[in-house]
């Protein structure tokens, strides 16, 4: 599906948000799209969190995997409290020192940096 949109419009931008098919998609997309690497919202425990270390290495991997693909960039949204600074900063500077361009915001997806 992604290979077929991309050739009948090849000037689009294609961002493939997820992680396990990142790689799967990767010749045909423009950039990668990932949500909660360093910071996520529990809905389980209705409350934001760093994420473990277990969930975050498996994301990571997809993001490797898809690079060895296609190199392209790598967009983070990271969900953290409006209230607790520190897990935004923490997640933010998580993603950008991998050379990943991060957005923190709440888990709506409602406010501007």
């Amino acid at each position: 599906l992604v290979a077929e949109l991309r050739r009948r419009h090849p000037k689009i931008v294609l961002l493939a948000n997820g992680t396990d098919a990142l790689a799967d998609v990767a010749p045909f997309v423009d950039g990668y799209m990932v949500e909660g690497v360093f910071a996520t919202y529990d809905f389980g425990h209705r409350d934001y969190r760093p994420t473990t270390q277990n969930e975050r290495g498996w994301k990571l991997a997809q993001i490797e995997r898809a690079q060895k693909v296609a190199r392209r960039p790598v967009f983070m949204i990271e969900y953290a409290s409006v209230g607790d600074i520190a897990l935004g900063q923490w997640a933010a500077t998580e993603s950008a020192d991998r050379g990943f361009r991060p957005y923190v915001t709440v888990k709506d997806i409602n406010s501007l940096p």
